[in-house]
């Protein structure tokens, strides 16, 4: 059995610090509970940094036994530890001090808490205000440039404030909450699994470590989370608190790329669909663009990309936000980059096969055939929009099961009117495409995060528009009202 009588246990807010088997270190307590302090400066027993509230280190130093994070540590396991009646350090909350039978550490403790206490608080002031510019460091301190001002030597380094220091008074002030990056991490990860266990084992932690992160944010913020057996809903405070939290995260990511110049993340791109021009278009810019990195993914559904952009799993997504059956999220910027030429498809036995081009009075008379079923919200706005502007019917039976099985429906049906895009390659020659005049446009838009966009998004933006095909003004073409200019 450990020899109790050589070491100290420090618990604050009710975790397990740093365990000491040599007692002759010195502990830096704060009074008042504002910052945490390190194990002072003992090179063979500190390696010099801070100890990190989440930091896996070992329980005592120099164990044999890894590391573990101290959230993991079970309050059962600390409860066995054979330990005196705590004493308070003057009352402060959540803060104890433990002392196993050694009078002269607590005596050493307790005087050093009471002399070096506001000493330690001014130099962490002076600190801050160094590191944010706020202070600058000064030569010879308290030197006058006046004419009778007797002249004083250099007397060393110095701090001197900065004119408007009070300008960045809010970047340093102590009195507003300061946000554990770790525990904002679990947050976001409980919000987009919906759920404590699976957040918990994609961030590799242990459920109830994953719980004391989120609780300990909810402390200092308030309820953000209600939980049932359902899962997990964000309360009114938790919404407002998610898209600045996801910022938060991102900002602090490219601040670690930037400092260690490691190449920035890949842009993640939505392009919609394979045959459609986003994915073209994103291609050819990453082929003249070596050094640009896209991660392409197709959801063929504007509005579920819209959901991956708001939880930050996108950095841009392409679509027909004219179409879209409610409105883009808070905090998005759309643009039209190009659009897609509009036909129709028709069986070659069809009336209309051998026509050099359709007009809306032959789809009157014949309408519309564009199944509802797997078709994107988007994709039947602009149908229905069409259809309804020049009067014709629109028949939605049938599932749209991609655009092989499209060929094979016309193929078998001579009456069939399919709206296709008019540059469409065709393997087959049972059907054939036929120009509509004037011609629908369909649009096809960027969507992205107004706030922190990623740093390649402006350059990729540029090239797609350059390269897309703009809508005119002429009056051989149509737009969805929400698509046209100005």
């Amino acid at each position: 059995m450990r020899d109790l009588a050589q070491r100290v246990e420090l618990l604050v807010g009710g975790r397990v610090r740093v365990l000491h088997r040599n007692a002759r270190p010195e502990l830096d307590v704060l009074a008042d509970g504002r910052a945490e302090r390190l194990v002072v400066r003992h090179p063979r027993l500190v390696e010099r940094g801070q100890v990190e509230l989440d930091e896996a280190l070992a329980l005592r130093l120099g164990d044999p036994q890894p590391a573990v994070d101290v959230d993991e540590v079970l309050e059962a396991e600390l409860a066995r530890e054979a330990v005196r009646a705590a004493e308070g350090l003057g009352g402060e909350h959540r803060q104890v001090l433990d002392v196993l039978r050694l009078p002269v550490p607590e005596q050493r403790l307790e005087e050093r808490v009471a002399q070096d206490a506001v000493v330690e608080e001014l130099l962490e002031a002076v600190q801050r205000g160094l590191a944010s510019g706020v202070l600058v460091e000064a030569r010879a301190l308290g030197a006058c440039s006046c004419r009778h001002a007797p002249k004083t030597a250099a007397r060393g380094p110095g701090v001197q404030q900065l004119r408007g220091a009070g300008d960045n008074h809010r970047l340093w002030h102590r009195g507003v909450v300061d946000l554990d990056l770790a525990q904002v991490r679990a947050f976001v990860a409980v919000v987009d699994h919906r759920h404590f266990g699976r957040a918990a084992q994609a961030l590799n932690l242990t459920q109830q470590a994953l719980s004391k992160r989120v609780a300990r944010l909810e402390a200092g913020l308030g309820r953000l989370l209600e939980r049932d057996r359902g899962g997990v809903a964000l309360t009114p405070a938790g919404e407002r608190f998610l898209p600045a939290a996801r910022r938060m995260l991102e900002v602090a990511d490219r601040a670690v790329a930037d400092v260690r110049q490691t190449p920035a993340a890949p842009l993640r791109v939505d392009v919609w669909g394979e045959l459609h021009p986003p994915a073209r278009l994103v291609r050819d810019v990453a082929r003249e663009q070596p050094e640009l990195v896209v991660d392409l993914s197709m959801r063929r559904d504007l509005a579920r990309a819209l959901g991956a952009l708001e939880r930050h799993e996108l950095d841009l997504a392409f679509g027909n936000a004219a179409n879209l059956d409610r409105p883009l999220p808070p905090g998005t910027t759309a643009r039209l980059v190009t659009t897609d030429p509009i036909a129709v498809l028709v069986n070659v036995r069809g009336v209309l096969a051998e026509r050099g081009h359709v007009t809306p009075a032959d789809l009157v008379r014949r309408g519309v055939w564009w199944p509802s079923a797997g078709s994107s919200a988007e994709v039947r706005g602009f149908a229905e929009e069409y259809v309804g502007s020049i009067g014709a019917s629109l028949r939605t039976e049938g599932s749209n099961l991609g655009l092989d099985a499209l060929l094979e429906r016309v193929a078998t049906d001579p009456d069939l009117v399919a709206p296709v895009v008019a540059t469409w390659p065709l393997a087959r020659d049972d059907v054939r495409i036929v120009p509509l005049r004037p011609t629908p446009l369909y649009p096809w838009h960027a969507v992205w995060r107004t706030a922190d966009p990623h740093p390649d998004l402006a350059g990729l933006l540029r090239a797609v528009e350059a390269a897309g095909r703009r809508p005119d003004a002429a009056p051989d073409t149509w737009l969805p009202r929400a698509a046209r200019e100005p």
